[in-house]
């Protein structure tokens, strides 16, 4: 009997922690777009980094791709305004099978709609 709840004890952990990892170390893409929405304009000189990594420039109407894992991620984005840097810093989570959309024009003018999620669509074989 002792047995057989130790073999159940070690399945059970390793589903858990087989979970954990795959939650963890999901890779999710995030595009980072620099284009005029609504009445918010593009910014000329603008970079960013996305969890500490490299810094990324993005021009005038432009689209950038980052690859961050896991699940809590920061953006800081950098730009220029009356000849001085400005940085500003947001907080954002991605759940798995998640994409994120981010608007820097949006993000830099304080908008809550800085960010969009969708989920990427799975193509079928026909």
């Amino acid at each position: 009997m002792k047995r057989v709840v130790a073999q159940l004890g070690l399945v059970a952990v390793s589903i858990v922690l087989g979970v954990i990892l795959f939650v963890t170390g999901k890779e999710h893409r995030v595009f980072v777009e620099n284009k005029s929405v609504d009445e918010y304009k593009a910014v000329k000189k603008v970079q960013y980094v996305v969890n500490d990594d490299k810094e990324i420039k993005v021009k005038k109407n432009k689209k950038k791709l980052s690859n961050v894992k896991g699940t809590t991620h920061e953006i800081v984005v950098t730009y220029e305004k009356a000849g001085e840097n400005i940085q500003v810093e947001k907080s954002f989570k991605l759940k798995v099978m998640e994409e994120a959309l981010i608007s820097i024009p949006r993000l830099i003018g304080g908008s809550e709609d800085w960010i969009e999620y969708k989920r990427p669509e799975i193509k079928q074989k026909s």
